[in-house]
C-alpha cells in the first residue's frame, strides 16, 4: 500500500516519539511510523460497485485505523 508498506504501527504518537528517538541515539536510521491512536483515515467516496482495499482486508479490529489509513483509497474492481 504505497509508501507505508514497512511502517511500523505503535500505540499513539508518544511511542512514536519515543521510537524515533532510540533509533535515532542508536545509529539505526529512521523509520515511517504509524500511532494507531492519533491516525484520521481519508473520507473517500465511491459508487457502490466499488470496493476500497481496506474493506476486503481481513484484519484485527485494533489496527483497523492502520488499514484504512495506508488502504482505505485503493479501489479493487
Amino acid at each position: 500500500c504505497g509508501g507505508y508498506k514497512d511502517a511500523i504501527v505503535v500505540k499513539d504518537s508518544q511511542t512514536a516519539i519515543r521510537c524515533l528517538e532510540f533509533l535515532k541515539e542508536g545509529g539505526y536510521g529512521d523509520a515511517r511510523l504509524l500511532p494507531l491512536l492519533n491516525l484520521k483515515p481519508v473520507k473517500v467516496s465511491t459508487k457502490k460497485s466499488v470496493n476500497l482495499l481496506s474493506r476486503l482486508m481481513k484484519h484485527e479490529d485494533i489496527i483497523k485505523p492502520a488499514v484504512e489509513f495506508v488502504c482505505g483509497q485503493l479501489p479493487m474492481t
